[in-house]
């Protein structure tokens, strides 16, 4: 088991999410202090309820978006 403790939380946001690759989901953790991203794998559904951060990605939907540097 691992804990991990994040104070003056300010925003929790899904990241991006690829079904293909486990299940895999990154989520975005934003505090005062900064941002932590952490990807989960496994039985992952239960968080796309969370609000989708400005940048998400969804790697099962094909074509991919375009990044601003590749137009």
């Amino acid at each position: 088991m691992m804990d991990i403790s994040v104070h003056r939380v300010t925003k929790v946001e899904l990241v991006s999410k690829n079904d293909s690759n486990s299940h895999s989901r990154t989520i975005r953790i934003v505090s005062e202090d900064g941002e932590h991203e952490l990807t989960l794998f496994g039985n992952t559904h239960c968080v796309d309820v969370l609000p989708r951060s400005d940048d998400f990605t969804d790697f099962t939907k094909w074509p991919l978006p375009k990044v601003a540097g590749e137009i």
